[in-house]
């Protein structure tokens, strides 16, 4: 079964935090590296060759650079540094792949070195294709977010106005009250 992921992150300020190689990239006239990983491999070979003059054969970057012997690495500085230099990229498809050699040139070639090395042949077979589709975003967009504000604004200021609506009704219904309390006393009063 083959699989199909398609991520897109989000960048600053929130949690995923990604960087758009895509728009470097395309800032850069077309140079660059285009994912996280390739950033990372970028980034150690720069700093190798700044350190030590030469790239481990490890890193895996295209260019044109002398090769260090098979016991030199990065140093734990340069992947560190790498690490949190290069982010996740906000546009990101990855697959999962399975291969097999449906074609052996020996039978046809026989021992010709020269017909051997000449073609490749690759067949790329998809079959069930699952899509797993991951989108980051944002949990409040700016325009939902100040419509909650105002919504949440007005309900507690109509609550108020409200309130203080009652408070007002309640004082003139007291004072009321209280007139007419004192207008009937004085009315007895003349009556006796």
């Amino acid at each position: 079964m083959t699989w199909w992921r398609v991520t897109k992150r989000l960048p600053a300020p929130y949690q995923t935090n990604c960087t758009d190689y895509l728009e470097l990239w395309k800032k850069n006239g077309g140079y660059g590296p285009l994912t996280g990983k390739a950033c990372a491999e970028q980034c150690k070979m720069e700093n190798m060759l700044e350190t030590n003059g030469c790239v481990a054969q490890t890193i895996n970057h295209p260019g044109n650079y002398t090769i260090c012997d098979d016991d030199t690495h990065p140093s734990d500085d340069i992947i560190r540094k790498c690490k949190l230099q290069c982010k996740d990229a906000c546009n990101e498809v990855s697959y999962s792949i399975r291969h097999e050699v449906a074609y052996d040139l020996t039978k046809k070639c026989g021992k010709d070195e020269n017909c051997m090395y000449k073609d490749v042949y690759l067949n790329f077979i998809f079959n069930r294709m699952e899509v797993e589709r991951v989108v980051h975003q944002p949990r409040y967009e700016s325009v939902e977010m100040f419509s909650y504000i105002g919504g949440y604004m007005g309900m507690w200021l109509g609550l108020s106005l409200v309130a203080l609506f009652d408070f007002a009704e309640t004082l003139v219904a007291l004072v009321t009250y209280m007139c007419r309390n004192k207008r009937k006393k004085k009315a007895v009063q003349k009556y006796y």
